[in-house]
């Protein structure tokens, strides 16, 4: 129920209200996200696929809120399988050898969001079946999944090490809040990270060394970090990066959060510094 500017909700004695204003850009997707089945038949995924691609913040819903039936964006699935077919190699159906992203990473134990990254950063070769409508005719061949696999073995560490931290935590520090923005930067092959096995849930997650860090913060900063290294305020920070015309880094047209290469920077971080972080 709207009350001037804002909206009401109302759910038993408990009432809320909003600013709609300052909501306006929710609100007014709503009306646009779709269900599961809908975005399935939109890419062209199994009820498997669709899963996959989200255990592994490949795919992300605009909200985790279990009540919510509709929480995906058409639009994300449509980016990634046009971004996937990009990579895509015609692959004659009756070739051997060559099975759906979703099969290999059961038969071989590989997440889903490593084989699409090893994808995109030319670690593996994409095909496509032509016959196959979308997600579920790009395939991978298993042998060269399974070497990539032995290769990079040795560097995925089965459990947590002292001096890591996950990337999510990381993401937080450096005010990077989007949810699955900092890990379409390392599953996109930008920024380096280690995929562990956690000991206590039982579940792959990616953290990051101090090494992983020192490689970020060498060629990416945020408006966060730049506060913390020129004690400026954030409002400032933005102001300034705004007049200067320097834009978040968006490879690929990937929204990654708001992350600037380092080199862009520099003439704004020289300034902050002339004006003592005021």
């Amino acid at each position: 129920m709207a009350t001037g500017n804002g909206i009401k909700v109302e759910g038993g004695d408990a009432r809320k209200t909003f600013d709609a204003k300052a909501w306006q850009h929710i609100l007014d997707e709503i009306p646009t996200l779709v269900g599961p089945i809908a975005l399935r038949k939109a890419i062209g995924a199994t009820l498997a696929e669709l899963n996959g691609l989200k255990a592994d913040g490949v795919l992300v819903p605009r909200t985790n809120v279990a009540t919510i039936k509709s929480p995906w964006r058409i639009a994300d699935g449509q980016a990634l399988l046009e971004e996937l077919e990009a990579y895509a190699q015609p692959v004659a159906p009756e070739e051997p050898g060559w099975e759906t992203i979703q099969r290999v990473h059961k038969r071989l134990d590989l997440p889903v969001g490593e084989i699409i990254a090893a994808i995109r950063t030319g670690s593996l070769r994409l095909g496509q079946h032509p016959d196959v409508f979308g997600y579920h005719g790009l395939v991978v061949k298993i042998s060269e999944v399974a070497a990539f696999k032995a290769k990079v073995a040795p560097k995925r560490k089965p459990s947590i090490s002292q001096g890591e931290v996950t990337a999510a935590a990381f993401a937080r520090s450096a005010g990077i809040r989007g949810k699955g923005q900092f890990l379409a930067l390392i599953e996109g092959g930008y920024t380096p990270a280690m995929l562990v096995l956690n000991p206590t849930t039982r579940r792959r997650e990616w953290r990051m060394s101090r090494d992983d860090i020192a490689a970020f913060e060498a060629s990416y900063t945020t408006p966060s970090m730049l506060s913390a290294e020129t004690a400026a305020h954030l409002n400032t920070i933005r102001a300034v990066l705004q007049n200067e015309g320097i834009q978040p880094f968006r490879p690929n047209g990937l929204d990654v959060g708001p992350v600037y290469l380092r080199n862009a920077v520099e003439p704004v971080v020289a300034l902050l510094k002339s004006q003592g972080g005021k």
